[in-house]
C-alpha cells in the first residue's frame, strides 16, 4: 500500500522489458544478481532525471527490474544474510531498495521485516519510521495498530510535517471513533498544500469520510437521511448510530452468511471500535458458515490473523 505510487499498465511493462538492458543478469550467481538489478533501479532513475526516458517507461522498467530483484533476493536469502548490527552502507542499500518492491507486490511481512532492518542498519529519522509504520499496517489490512501508531508517532516527533505520518495518524483518530482529530490533522494538511501534490484527492477523500459519512458503513450503505442526519450530530450520538449500522450488519449476516465482504466489515469494524469480544464471536460464526468453501475460509483466516483477533 504504497501511497504515492502508481503503478503504470502491465502492457506497457510487458513491451519495455522487452527493451531494458537485463539479459547479463541471467547469468549471474544470486547475489551479484542483487548488485546488477540494485544498479540497473539507480540506472533507471538517472535516465528519467537526464530525459532519455519518459516517467510511464521508467516506471515500467521499475515493475520489471522489481520482480527480478525480489527473485534474486529470494534465491540469495537475503533476508537473512545481513546482520543486522553490522551497520555496512552496501548492505542497508539491499534493504532499501528491497523495502518498497516487497510492499508493491503484496510481501508485507518481508517489508516490514525489510523497514525494520534498514532501521538497525541506518539509525532512526522520520521517514524511515514512517515507512515501518506504513509496512505494519499494510499486514493489518490498512487498520493502525498500536505498533504501527507508535512507529507514527516517533516520525512526528522527529519532524512534525512529515506527511506520510500525519495521514496515518488520522486515520488512526478516525479508526478510533475520534472523527473531529481527524479532520482536524487532514486539514491542516491541506492548509498550504501545493496544488499539484498528487496526495490531495486522498486527503480530500478521507477528510469527506470523516466530515459527512459514517466511517463504518453495513450493507447497502447507509440512506440520504442517515448521512444528514450523521452530518449534524455530535461525537457521541454519531458513535451510536455507528453501532446501530454494525448491529444492523451482524443480523443480516445471521439470516444470510454467505457474504465474505459483509463478514470482513464486521471484523474490522468491531475492532475499530475496540469490541474485541464481538469480533472474537462474530470471527467464530463467520469461520462456521464457511465452513465448506475452503477459499472464503481462508480469506476471513487471513483476516482474523491480521487484525490480531485472537490476540
Amino acid at each position: 500500500m504504497l501511497l504515492w505510487f502508481v503503478f503504470a499498465s502491465m502492457t506497457a511493462a510487458a513491451i519495455f522489458a522487452v527493451l531494458w538492458p537485463l539479459g547479463r543478469a541471467a547469468d549471474e550467481q544470486a547475489g551479484s544478481d542483487l548488485a546488477v538489478y540494485r544498479d540497473q533501479l539507480d540506472e533507471l532513475e538517472r535516465d528519467r532525471r537526464a530525459g532519455l526516458i519518459g516517467e510511464a517507461e521508467a516506471q515500467a522498467a521499475r515493475i520489471e527490474v522489481s520482480r527480478r530483484l525480489i527473485t534474486a533476493a529470494d534465491a540469495a536469502e537475503f533476508a537473512n544474510s545481513l546482520p543486522v548490527g553490522s551497520g555496512n552502507p552496501n548492505d542497508a542499500r539491499g534493504y532499501e531498495v528491497l523495502a518498497p518492491v516487497y510492499l508493491r507486490f503484496g510481501r508485507l511481512a518481508d517489508a516490514v521485516n525489510a523497514r525494520r532492518k534498514l532501521l538497525a542498519l541506518k539509525g532512526e529519522n522520520a521517514e524511515r519510521q514512517s515507512d515501518l509504520g506504513e509496512a505494519l499496517a499494510a499486514t493489518a489490512n490498512g487498520i493502525v495498530t498500536a505498533e504501527a501508531k507508535t512507529a507514527f508517532d516517533r516520525a512526528l516527533a522527529i519532524d512534525p510535517k512529515e506527511l506520510k505520518a500525519r495521514f496515518f495518524i488520522g486515520l488512526a483518530a478516525e479508526q478510533d471513533g475520534d472523527r473531529t482529530k481527524a479532520a482536524t490533522i487532514w486539514r491542516g494538511m491541506l492548509e498550504g498544500a501545493p496544488s499539484d501534490a498528487p496526495w490531495l484527492p486522498m486527503v480530500r477523500e478521507a477528510l469527506g469520510r470523516v466530515t459527512v459519512t459514517p466511517h463504518i458503513a453495513a450493507s447497502p450503505g447507509p440512506s440520504a437521511e442517515d448521512v444528514a442526519a450523521a452530518g449534524s450530530m455530535n461525537e457521541k450520538d454519531r458513535g451510536e448510530m455507528i453501532r446501530g449500522m454494525v448491529a444492523r450488519l451482524a443480523e443480516r449476516l445471521k439470516e444470510n452468511g454467505s457474504d465474505i465482504e459483509g463478514w470482513q466489515r464486521l471484523l474490522r469494524a468491531y475492532m475499530v471500535l475496540g469490541e474485541r469480544n464481538k469480533a472474537q464471536d462474530a470471527a467464530g460464526d463467520a469461520k462456521k458458515a464457511f465452513s465448506n468453501d475452503p477459499d472464503k475460509l481462508r480469506r476471513i483466516e487471513d483476516m482474523i490473523k491480521s487484525l490480531e483477533i485472537d490476540g
